[in-house]
């Protein structure tokens, strides 16, 4: 754990930078009990008070103490489904793609994103450090490692490397991008993080530690390309849209009638009605900001 007087930005060094918000454990401990039946226990012990600070360099988001989730938070996650099946950013960056691709993906998670890019004919390697998603990865059939010591003795060679929702977690995302930039010099990258600056109306229990470390918009997400020696990026936004907009508003009324929250969800996640409600509470669209944003190293993909 990080100590607070010898804490710097996670992401570029710099020691300026401004607290924005705070949160306790105990607080935290009551935005999980709202949403599900059963609270990780490393959530539950912890008896931290969780700075939110603002880089005054980069301007990255980012909480001290930091607070890394373990084995037993991610399988606690895991076991709770919440992923989405599929992402805005996995088909956007496959709609890139003229020719055929060798691809490492790190951080593959589900597996979702490679399966995919496998449908298309791209040769794909993924890469999880966790040992239970990379046995999970392997009986949906998809090549992983471990590591780029591994990568390196299968001799592939990527032609673009992909990080989806990976850069929040960690607590050195410009580490991660220079090594993969050391390891594979030629690779263009795409990575993509929760744009902060997404339409929301309530505190988003994964939006603190040990979930999220960090919160990024398009000048951090630059500072970290430029950190790490990537040259003309480009920064591409995701639309609001339909299931955003139900989700938000499940939420909202869920706040308000917690008894009914599972009544809510089924009622209001896809429903138009759902939509025009929405509408009618935030009436600038211009406004709305979808979940993800994402930056890659070169769009002549």
């Amino acid at each position: 754990m990080e100590n607070l007087k010898e804490a710097h930005c996670l992401l570029c060094g710099s020691k300026s930078y401004t607290a924005l918000e705070k949160i306790d454990s105990s607080e935290l401990s009551r935005l999980y009990q709202t949403e599900f039946t059963t609270v990780p226990s490393q959530v539950t012990e912890s008896k931290q008070v969780f700075e939110l600070q603002n880089c005054l360099f980069c301007d990255l988001q980012f909480f001290l103490p930091i607070f890394v989730g373990n084995e037993e938070f991610y399988n606690w996650i895991s076991a709770q489904n919440l992923y989405a099946p599929n992402r805005w950013e996995f088909d956007f960056v496959l709609s890139l793609l003229d020719t055929k691709q060798r691809i490492l993906d790190v951080g593959a998670g589900s597996g979702t994103f490679a399966l995919k890019a496998l449908a298309q004919g791209h040769e794909v390697i993924a890469m999880d450090y966790s040992e239970n998603a990379r046995n999970y990865l392997t009986k949906l059939g998809i090549k992983v490692v471990a590591d780029f010591a591994e990568l390196k003795r299968l001799d592939f060679e990527p032609s673009l490397v992909t990080s989806f929702q990976v850069f929040e977690h960690l607590v050195n995302p410009t580490e991660s991008l220079e090594q993969i930039h050391l390891n594979f010099p030629k690779a263009r990258v795409a990575v993509s993080v929760p744009n902060r600056d997404r339409t929301r109306f309530r505190k988003e229990v994964f939006d603190f530690p040990p979930h999220h470390l960090t919160r990024w918009n398009e000048k951090a997400l630059r500072e970290c390309f430029r950190i790490a020696n990537y040259r003309d990026c480009s920064v591409y936004f995701e639309k609001w849209n339909k299931i955003d907009s139900s989700y938000v508003l499940a939420f909202y009324l869920s706040q308000r009638f917690y008894r009914q929250l599972g009544l809510i969800f089924r009622l209001f996640r896809f429903s138009h009605l759902g939509l025009k409600i929405l509408a009618l509470k935030v009436a600038d669209k211009s406004k709305l900001y979808g979940h993800s944003m994402m930056i890659i190293s070169d769009k002549r993909i």
